[in-house]
């Protein structure tokens, strides 16, 4: 896990090895819930090109004291965990199925079928409507974090997909600006909630 200083456009710092023979590339964060960061592995090929992990794992890292503070499978069989994101205290994590997750607790509360389609990577994201939107290959759906319900918002055409990316890269500016505003540490921080509405 690499923590990137955008003033420097440079890597500051990294934590190597925190989950073995697995990547990842999701690290939402929620201090309401009282852990700092949690993130969603892959499984990856290692030497001779084969996974030497039978699921992917769902892990929680503190980046104040640098310690990773639990791994575990959530979904058994598992191999990926496309899209995951922070809201009301808990990760939603989108494969297949919605699974909500309690990092809490470190159990699943609730899951659920999702729209038609493969979900896409990297596709879910809150908004400032306080919906959570995400992407399958067919469907743009919202989801509410409160009461988990999932609502099909439109058929998959480029508008949508245009517009979920646009509000995608106005997170990670806000992050950007997160880890180095006047007073704070840089660090690991959450992004703000999209302002860009999925039409």
């Amino acid at each position: 896990m690499a923590t990137r200083d955008p003033t420097q456009n440079t890597v500051i710092a990294n934590e190597r090895n925190l989950i073995q023979d697995q990547s990842s590339s999701h690290s939402p964060t929620s201090p309401r819930a009282g852990w700092s960061l949690a993130a969603a592995a892959t499984v990856a090929a290692t030497e001779p090109g084969r996974p030497t992990q039978k699921e992917a794992a769902v892990f929680a890292f503190d980046p104040e004291t640098k310690r990773k503070l639990y791994e575990m499978p959530l979904v058994p069989g598992a191999q990926t965990y496309p899209a995951m994101v922070a809201a009301e205290g808990m990760i939603f994590l989108a494969l297949d199925h919605l699974c909500v997750f309690d990092p809490s607790k470190k159990e699943a509360l609730h899951q659920a079928p999702l729209p038609s389609g493969a979900q896409l990577d990297i596709s879910l994201g809150l908004h400032s409507d306080g919906l959570i939107y995400g992407l399958t290959s067919q469907w743009t759906y919202s989801l509410n974090p409160r009461i988990f319900a999932i609502q099909e918002v439109a058929k998959k055409a480029g508008l949508e997909e245009e517009a979920c990316e646009e509000a995608i890269h106005h997170d990670v500016k806000m992050f950007e600006r997160t880890i180095t505003s006047p007073g704070q540490k840089h660090g690991t921080q959450g992004p703000a909630a999209a302002s860009h509405p999925v039409r």
